[in-house]
């Protein structure tokens, strides 16, 4: 049988509108989770946040690419790939998670580069690539 981790990790590579149902399975009721934009308490703001993400990208997509676990955390280092307006975008980003004694995640930290994540908004993604010239 599959360690929760491993559940989890296949949950998150298929997500789905529809496997988002299944997020009690994933995450503890009074989960914690950040990352460079959000920082939420409770599943419930947790599933909301993916939703949002349904709602605003076409086809998006985790791949879980390396995977680290010791005792109840993890670093998992992923790609996630999507749509936007018909064109494609991706970035790299990495997860700490720790599990409660349920084995369910009680937080999860998300790394990844705001920029590159922000790259596709026309006003920003501007900005960002003429200060990236700049520097370069």
């Amino acid at each position: 049988m599959n360690t929760p981790l491993e559940q989890h990790l296949a949950w998150f590579s298929g997500l789905t509108l529809s496997t988002l149902a299944r997020i009690e399975t994933v995450y503890a009721a009074n989960a914690r989770f950040a990352d460079p934009v959000h920082a939420l308490t409770g599943r419930d703001a947790i599933q909301v946040l993916y939703a949002r993400m349904f709602d605003t990208l076409e086809t998006p997509r985790f791949t879980i690419n390396r995977v680290i676990a010791e005792g109840d955390s993890a670093f998992v280092a992923w790609r996630f790939d999507y749509r936007y307006r018909g064109r494609a975008f991706g970035f790299d980003g990495a997860s700490v998670l720790d599990m409660d004694d349920a084995g369910l995640i009680a937080h999860q930290q998300d790394y990844w580069d705001s920029a590159d994540a922000l790259a596709p908004l026309p006003l920003v993604g501007s900005l960002l690539r003429l200060i990236k010239r700049r520097m370069a």
